[in-house]
């Protein structure tokens, strides 16, 4: 095993062992705000609430995202932290499919990021940085992925 892989599983597992009911919670937040749910309902109420324009420009970048990320991961088929180290990961969620690239990761980049260049504002900016750091957090914290998969997404 590779000395990086050995620093993320670490990592993975520190987490994993450092869990807490309120932590818990917080976490499922996060992944929500990565998952096809929350994009179900953020891109029809960007659509009727901001703008028409705004919102398929979105909706046709984010659904890329989607393709380019179900491609890629049938593609490299690199297992879950907690699939191909059932020994040292627990996962805190039911995920199923590959690991690499983090969907939530590259999906939440995708979506955030194109709202903060639209409002040019230095706060979104910043806003949209801590919420895409903040889900990859969540994603390693559930035990679902490995950092590297979060930097590729």
């Amino acid at each position: 095993m590779s000395a990086f892989v050995e620093w993320e599983l670490d990592v993975l597992q520190w987490l994993s062992e450092h869990r807490g009911p309120f932590a818990d919670f917080l976490i499922s937040v996060l992944n929500f705000t990565g998952d096809v749910m929350f994009f179900s309902i953020a891109l029809p109420l960007i659509y009727w609430l901001v703008s028409k324009r705004y919102g398929i420009q979105l909706a046709m970048i984010v659904f890329t995202s989607f393709f380019v990320n179900v491609y890629l991961k049938d593609l490299l088929q690199i297992q879950r932290p907690f699939q191909a180290h059932a020994d040292r990961i627990v996962p805190l969620v039911d995920q199923h499919g590959y690991s690499f690239p983090s969907g939530h990761a590259q999906h939440s980049s995708v979506f955030w990021g194109f709202i903060a260049s639209r409002l040019r504002r230095n706060w979104m900016y910043g806003a949209a940085a801590a919420v895409i750091l903040a889900v990859g957090f969540a994603r390693m914290y559930s035990g679902v992925h490995y950092p590297k998969d979060l930097l590729f997404g």
